[in-house]
């Protein structure tokens, strides 16, 4: 009986041995994989925020609302160069700015607070009228059309609010939209074509006697 007491303890004795050989080598294999996932967290983690970095540089966004003009690229995955103007943007919230080319030879006749009538070439003229403007500055020196190395004079004009108010429904102006400016004069009326409002005008305008 004795020999067989001693047996079991000896079993027992070697069991638990086996069992703290086992957690001990677990404990190593959890240490050695904690470690080995520490190694890639920290070499995922540069990389990560790279790929953060790399996304927020996708991402474009204006510090207002507005409306886009000019876009230079449209292509999904275009690269931009450094320093390059992708678009502008209009402020949707500034006054209604509408630029016209002058001809030089009718300068003299144009200066601020002038009146002017509007016609936006976009709509049916008999379902819009003419939008009333006001004249509100004059360039004092000639500019040369990059496209057709004409010369003209820049004047902007103005619609107050409650003229376009009284636009039909449906009826809205946009930057970049043409329309027709006439000057209305002493004498005669000055025709201009131009782009706007804010936008770029064209190289087209003409007296009308």
């Amino acid at each position: 009986m004795i020999a067989e007491i001693t047996r079991n303890q000896q079993q027992a004795g070697e069991t638990r041995l086996q069992l703290a050989s086992i957690y001990e080598q677990r404990g190593a294999e959890v240490a050695t994989n904690l470690r080995e996932a520490q190694t890639k967290l920290s070499d995922l983690g540069p990389r990560l925020n790279a790929a953060r970095e790399a996304l927020a540089q996708t991402e474009i966004s204006s510090p207002v609302d507005g409306y886009v003009l000019g876009l230079s690229q449209y292509t999904i995955g275009g690269v931009a160069g450094s320093g390059e103007v992708l678009m502008d943007v209009v402020p949707s919230n500034t006054p209604l700015v509408i630029s016209a080319q002058i001809k030089p030879g009718d300068i003299d006749q144009v200066h601020p607070g002038m009146q002017a009538d509007v016609i936006l070439q976009a709509y049916n003229s008999y379902h819009v009228p003419k939008i009333p403007a006001e004249v509100l500055s004059v360039s004092a020196d000639a500019v040369t059309n990059a496209q057709t190395h004409e010369s003209y004079f820049r004047a902007d004009l103005r619609i107050k609010p409650e003229e376009l108010a009284k636009l039909p429904k449906g009826a809205k102006l946009y930057p970049g939209m043409q329309a027709t400016v006439m000057i209305r004069t002493d004498k005669r009326t000055i025709l201009s074509f131009l782009i706007g409002p804010i936008g770029e005008v064209i190289d087209r305008s003409m007296r009308e006697q």
